[in-house]
Formats: structure tokens, sequence, C-alpha cells
């Protein structure tokens, strides 16, 4: 039980569980689970925290999200946790 709790600790879900959610609904689609890309869509991570708010505004062919300021910083923490992880 005691590795469960120590496993669950170190994963970026148990870190971030609403960032996690709102990232795989919206965006692993595109940008994989782990924030690598899909085919043609790019790799994410080691995106600073700035490029990736200014994403969410919409750029090239990624369209906009109305998403809430406190959502948007959710997923940013998010993507740094798996950075920090990869």
């Amino acid at each position: 039980m005691k590795r469960l709790a120590l496993a669950l600790l170190a994963s970026p879900v148990a870190a971030d569980p609403v960032g996690q959610a709102l990232f795989l609904d919206n965006c692993a689609a595109c940008h994989g689970e782990d924030g690598t890309g899909i085919d043609s869509e790019p790799d994410i991570r080691g995106q600073s925290a700035a490029q990736l708010k200014r994403a969410f505004n919409g750029m090239d062919a990624m369209p906009e999200f109305a998403f809430e300021p406190d959502e948007i910083d959710a997923i940013v923490a998010y993507l740094q946790i798996l950075e920090d992880q990869g």
C-alpha cells in the first residue's frame, strides 16, 4: 500500500489532476498524452509558460480555446510536470 501511495505521489496526475484532465480532453488528440506531438503536430515539451499561454489564443493550425485563466494555469503546470519527469 505504501508503494502505491508513493507511485501516485510521483505521477503527474497526482500532482495536477485538473491540468491533466484538461490536457487529455482538449490537447492530447494532437499533442499526444505526453506532449510529444502526433504526426505533424508540434512537440510542446520544453515550451516556456509564456509560450504555452500564448498558444491558447490560437496560432497557425491550432484553434483558440475558451479556457478560464486558472484552467490555462493548470494545463501549463501539468505540462511543466511532464517536462520535469520526461
